[in-house]
């Protein structure tokens, strides 16, 4: 015979247990259902409400300057001139594609060299605004948002510049 307090453990581990497998076969479902293509087709995006996300895939530009209406970082001097710089890096990365196009390796590096000091001026530049705005008003903020993202398509044009352009 067990004493009340073994009982009570007993007790109390079986209902544990019980409130383990209900929780299994609950979250396998929800596995389920957002495995199914029907559940995916329906839900929306997460960054549906993002400046820039439509159209993104088109070949549009979301970051160029003038291309999502505004500024949304405004009367910051230090992420102005980082955007002008990284909108000439821009250019010069358009027209290393168009180099690489037409089979011009001479002027494709020339460009994509030139591309990439300009986007790592602007990413250095850029830093310790992306920094205090993430830290003063945190990462959902919309200015700390288009910051970050827009600092994260420069570095991605580095990347590729140095994987495609300089070998």
């Amino acid at each position: 015979m067990l004493p009340a307090g073994g009982l009570l453990f007993l007790a109390c581990l079986a209902a544990w247990g019980l409130g383990r497998v209900r929780d299994n076969r609950a979250a396998a479902a929800t596995r389920a259902d957002a495995a199914s293509p029907a559940a995916s087709a329906a839900a929306p995006s997460p960054f549906a409400d993002m400046v820039g996300e439509a159209g993104a895939g088109e070949g549009v530009d979301p970051f160029a300057i003038g291309a999502t209406g505004a500024n949304p970082v405004v009367g910051d001097e230090v992420w102005a001139a980082a955007e002008q710089l990284a909108a000439q890096a821009e250019v010069l990365y358009q027209s290393t594609l168009d180099a690489k196009a037409a089979g011009d390796r001479t002027l494709m590096v020339k460009q994509g060299k030139d591309a990439i000091q300009r986007f790592q001026t602007a990413l250095e530049d850029s830093e310790p605004v992306e920094l205090s705005l993430v830290a003063k008003h945190g990462e959902t903020d919309p200015k700390a948002r288009h910051v970050v993202r827009a600092r994260k398509l420069w570095f991605q044009r580095v990347v590729w510049l140095h994987k495609s352009a300089l070998h």
